[in-house]
């Protein structure tokens, strides 16, 4: 099938429902994710998806949870893509990532524990934070790593005040509207440049996203690439 590609044009509620089920598939996302991170009923999305018509409010929610800096976006004209371009996009995104489950934390030890079984890992909030906040992660960011170099030379009585310094950070990034997500993945890291050896190893990914919109999946780029200062 070769679709012609189709004239911006004013959303009808059909074409507004269609759209937002591409972006949302395109991401791996469930309706229930798209609403946790929207902040809007469930069954918002449902209607919405089903061609029901959606209110202002309702559509800046899910331009914002898309990541758009217009929030209005979805009342302007816009280009509409074809079956054969939604499915383009959707394998070229599945082809670049993986979409893993996000968990909450439970506290200070439990991130403390993840930290130590993981070889590496990512460290970044999802959304722009104010500079509070930014300082916060960042300082916590620098903590996790420096416990994950030097953690076979911490006693076990040493690991508690880390226990503890961990938990501090989330709570003072939940006072700051920040909530944080962890996702493991097991990698191979080849060994050698003639890629004959290899190490089995798990990254850790945290994550912050705004609170009360923390999703349940988030997706990552299936190319893990070891950087050097």
């Amino acid at each position: 099938m070769n679709d012609i590609p189709s004239q911006p044009r004013l959303l009808a509620p059909d074409e507004l429902a269609m759209l937002i089920k591409i972006w949302r598939e395109m991401r791996q996302w469930s309706q229930e994710t798209l609403a946790e991170i929207a902040g809007v009923n469930v069954r918002t999305i449902q209607r919405t998806e089903s061609g029901k018509p959606a209110s202002l409010h309702t559509r800046r929610a899910i331009a914002q949870a898309f990541g758009f800096e217009d929030i209005d976006l979805l009342s302007k004209p816009m280009h509409i893509p074809t079956e054969d371009e939604h499915a383009a996009a959707k394998a070229e995104f599945e082809k670049k990532n993986l979409t893993l489950e996000a968990f909450p934390l439970s506290n200070g030890r439990q991130l403390a524990g993840l930290v130590q079984d993981s070889w590496g890992g990512i460290t970044e909030p999802a959304f722009d934070l104010q500079l509070d906040a930014a300082e916060t992660f960042a300082e916590m960011a620098d903590y996790v790593n420096d416990y994950r170099d030097c953690v076979e030379h911490y006693s076990e009585a040493a690991k508690i005040e880390v226990y503890r310094e961990l938990e501090e950070y989330m709570d003072r990034l939940k006072a700051q509207g920040v909530g944080i997500r962890y996702a493991t993945r097991d990698v191979e890291v080849r060994l050698g440049t003639d890629n004959s050896e290899s190490l089995a190893v798990k990254i850790l990914y945290l994550v912050g996203f705004p609170v009360g919109k923390e999703p349940k999946q988030f997706a990552t780029p299936r190319a893990w690439k070891i950087g050097c200062c």
